[in-house]
């Protein structure tokens, strides 16, 4: 698995989980390298990051290589190479993978320039949404929200940086059916982007204590929790930041931080807004914001299955937790069975390959008949979906 440490801690032997660049973002060190006492000691001396990233073999977690399933009382588990192999001959996933991962270089570059300097590139982000929005249907970015589970499939990556991009995808996906206004897409993208940039914030600023919160392998105690809420406090970081954008948008991108862990009911934090209290990006992004979480393997806690997860938005939104309107609009885009969803059906198990016009109704592909090719459920009323069940979403909200 992957693992942050504090800079200090790094010793000879350890393999390095992230490439190390230079001040001019040229890689010097290539992720991967096990490291010699030389390189711990260039590393240590050049280091502007009070912490490194590192590959250690954990077999529990790096090796995730079955979905489990469960219906009822019986458990399942399926491959995940059998899952991904359904994709990989498809000319949108690759084209979607391709585009994802340049756009993922790209705000890696962004973000390493903020931990390092403490200080958001205005410039660096602005160029990533401008690109982002611009090519939107051109390069089938518009697709990446509905091919994010399978690409993070291959390679899960445990860190903030990863969520941090999908959910600003989901925002993205969710807030391009309510405007089409460039300038306003791009900023709720960038609230989804930098949501959770308090946890850089916090330990950057000396905040030893929140360091260890953050990059704990393990469930967060009640005291943990409480601190760990501060994160969404980042309203003064934000004063002077994207000036050149109109006062709405700038307040997409803040309230996306600001507001993401408030509730409609008055049940979140950091203010316990309730209603439009909340702004539209915080409630947006609040829903990206637990569905990837769920989906989202950790060191303490199980992957979700995309439909549980789904399930369990929608069941916030009647909770009065989360806007349902917004949560609706995700659910006809995702689909009650988001592609890449391992179903139990009366014929088998099946992977939803992509969505129909009936949400509840995907088109699937039987595993054990793959000469059946691609089955539209909407219209095939044979085949019947078992409810799968998980008791254990082991997730704060």
């Amino acid at each position: 698995m992957l693992k942050k440490i504090n800079i200090n801690e790094l010793k000879e032997g350890m393999i390095l989980g992230e490439d190390f660049y230079s001040h001019d973002l040229k890689v010097l060190i290539s992720k991967g390298k096990t490291l010699d006492q030389h390189l711990v000691n260039y590393i240590k001396e050049k280091s502007k990051k009070n912490y490194i990233v590192i590959y250690i073999k954990d077999p529990t977690f790096n090796n995730i290589n079955k979905i489990e399933i469960k219906e009822n009382n019986k458990k399942e588990e399926i491959r995940i190479n059998d899952v991904v192999s359904v994709f990989k001959d498809k000319d949108i996933f690759q084209k979607v993978r391709e585009n994802y991962n340049k756009i993922k270089k790209g705000i890696k570059e962004a973000f390493d320039f903020l931990e390092t300097n403490n200080e958001i590139n205005d410039e660096k982000f602005i160029n990533i949404a401008k690109y982002v929005i611009e090519n939107l249907s051109a390069l089938e970015i518009d697709h990446i929200p509905e091919f994010i589970y399978l690409i993070e499939l291959e390679k899960w990556h445990p860190d903030t940086f990863n969520h941090s991009i999908d959910v600003a995808f989901f925002t993205l996906y969710i807030a391009s059916q309510i405007t089409t206004d460039k300038e306003e897409l791009m900023s709720i993208f960038l609230g989804g982007l930098l949501h959770d940039i308090g946890k850089y914030i916090r330990y950057k600023e000396g905040d030893k204590r929140f360091y260890e919160i953050i990059t704990k392998n393990s469930q967060l105690t009640d005291e943990e929790h409480e601190i760990l809420k501060k994160h969404v406090d980042v309203e003064k970081f934000f004063e002077n930041k994207f000036s050149f954008f109109s006062k709405k948008q700038k307040e997409n991108i803040v309230y996306g931080a600001l507001d993401h862990h408030e509730k409609l009911d008055g049940s979140g934090y950091i203010k316990g807004k309730k209603g439009y209290q909340i702004s539209l990006a915080g409630r947006i992004v609040a829903i990206a914001d637990i569905y990837d979480a769920l989906i989202r393997k950790r060191e303490y806690k199980s992957m979700v299955k995309p439909d549980i997860a789904m399930k369990h938005i929608v069941e916030l939104s009647e909770k009065g937790k989360l806007d349902k309107t917004l949560v609706n609009i995700f659910k006809k885009l995702m689909g009650r069975y988001p592609t890449g969803t391992v179903i139990s059906t009366n014929k088998g198990f099946a992977v939803v390959t992509k969505q129909s016009d009936n949400p509840e109704r995907p088109f699937i592909l039987l595993i054990d008949y793959h000469e059946l090719g691609e089955i539209d459920l909407s219209k095939d009323n044979s085949i019947i979906i078992n409810d799968s069940i998980d008791n254990d979403l082991n997730i704060n909200i």
